[in-house]
């Protein structure tokens, strides 16, 4: 996980829509490349977008405080007990409207992109259950 395969001056070909090759520029097929669109993309990093397969979008409130006492030892029951986990999860989705629901779902998917994802599967279970309860 350490080595994530930077290819200096790196080079990729793109035929219908497929990725054909990939490797150093030095390397570059050229025969193939007769009509070739060229994209430039020197002092930029090109690499697959992330895939998101498990994401909980509609949500209010924050648990990052929890995920630093997750951090430094803390048992889920030990957070529960100072009024955090998923019962202050779920009193902050009951007490969100749906529009600040949405309105929170679409900040953070703008941010999710601007980040590199450019596929989410969103989990709707959990907070919709939570809302109609």
């Amino acid at each position: 996980m350490r080595n994530i395969g930077v290819i200096e001056n790196g080079a990729v070909v793109i035929e219908n829509e497929t990725i054909t090759w990939v490797g150093r520029m030095e390397e570059l097929p050229t025969a193939s490349m007769k009509e070739a669109d060229i994209l430039d993309c020197r002092d930029t990093v090109v690499m697959p977008g992330f895939v998101d397969s498990h994401t909980h979008l509609l949500f209010a409130g924050s648990r990052e405080e929890e995920f630093a006492m997750r951090s430094e030892g803390a048992t889920y029951q030990q957070i529960a007990e100072r009024g955090g986990g998923i019962i202050n999860t779920v009193t902050n989705v009951r007490s969100s409207s749906k529009k600040e629901l949405k309105k929170n779902a679409r900040h953070w998917m703008n941010a999710m992109m601007r980040q590199g994802t450019t596929a989410v599967e969103i989990k709707s279970g959990s907070a919709a259950k939570l809302k109609r309860r």
